[in-house]
């Protein structure tokens, strides 16, 4: 019984490693009206645009020493709920090594984005820049 329940352990643990470093960390964003929605694997962040009270392009997070609260970070991706020594509370959305990325300042928290295949972050910036 203790191995099969040490077998089932291993196994989920393989299953949940697979799943955070397979292709699943594409980065989904979406715009609703004024309701701008990111998405990651399990991780999610929304907030309206009146809630920006900050947003530019940058070329690396202004910590430089960063906190994972509860995240996945493996190479040159960083998704999750992060703590920063001089920014606080920081939503990554980092799946690549692109360049720049989308800084957005909101009251609680910050949020970065970078670009990938399929999400181009200097467009983002354009459209929310025009819709504020």
């Amino acid at each position: 019984v203790i191995n099969i329940g040490l077998g089932l352990i291993l196994v989920g643990s393989m299953v949940l490693v697979f799943s955070l470093t397979s292709g699943s960390n594409n980065i989904e964003l979406v715009m609703n009206g004024d309701r701008v929605s990111v998405s990651s694997s399990f991780y999610k962040t929304s907030f309206d645009l009146s809630d920006i009270e900050e947003m530019s392009l940058v070329d690396d997070l202004k910590d430089t020493s960063v906190i994972r609260t509860n995240g996945v970070s493996i190479g040159d991706i960083d998704i999750g709920h992060y703590l920063g020594k001089k920014e606080g509370k920081l939503m990554l959305y980092i799946n690549s090594s692109k360049r720049p990325l989308l800084k957005i300042k909101l009251k609680d928290r910050f949020v970065y984005i970078s670009s990938d295949d399929d999400l181009d972050v200097k467009k983002i910036y354009d459209n929310i820049s025009s819709k504020k």
